[in-house]
């Protein structure tokens, strides 16, 4: 046998992996470090869509707040959708903050945030930028990109969210959008 012969060699999804999980790990720091700031000890927030929780674990470790998960998927603290959100027990005007990252484009919730946030409540999104969605498409065809679990039927920009003041936005790459939006309340 060769020294060659039982050499390991990596898979495509291997090498794939070997890639993605640092640019993973930046963007989900990255988040986190625009994010915090715009959240207080003792707040009420509400994440759309956690996943695998990441968001909720980094927040939890930094501040003392009462952290709630909704999503169609295990492991939430709520399973449903947020839409039916009296259905599953929420409050109207209850949460300080509410975390919604790559969910507004599949799922059109911008009006139930509204109403679950408190007066000047803070609504955290991050989404894709409408106009260059067709790019996130090909790098998805390329795999270099996570595949989209469903259609971005819902695309908008967060400069223009009826109820809602953009108060701080980051343009990742040029291809997302990062806001903090504030609930304001018709005149």
């Amino acid at each position: 046998m060769s020294c060659c012969a039982s050499e390991w060699v990596p898979t495509r999804l291997e090498r794939r992996r070997f890639v993605m999980r640092p640019v993973q790990a930046w963007a989900r720091n990255a988040r986190v470090r625009f994010f915090l700031p715009h959240l207080h000890p003792g707040a009420r927030i509400l994440e759309i869509g956690a996943g695998d929780g990441w968001f909720k674990k980094a927040i939890t470790a930094s501040l003392r707040v009462d952290y709630l998960t909704i999503d169609t998927h295990a492991p939430a603290d709520v399973r449903g959708d947020v839409r039916e959100w009296r259905r599953h027990g929420l409050k109207a005007s209850s949460f300080d903050a509410i975390v919604a990252f790559e969910v507004v484009e599949h799922t059109p919730c911008f009006k139930e945030c509204h109403e679950l946030l408190k007066s000047d409540g803070r609504l955290l999104v991050t989404t894709p930028m409408p106009q260059f969605d067709w790019l996130l498409n090909v790098f998805e065809s390329l795999r270099l990109t996570q595949k989209r679990t469903s259609a971005h039927a819902n695309l908008v920009s967060v400069k223009t969210v009826p109820g809602f003041v953009l108060e701080r936005a980051r343009y990742p790459f040029g291809l997302g959008q990062w806001a903090i939006l504030r609930k304001v309340e018709p005149a």
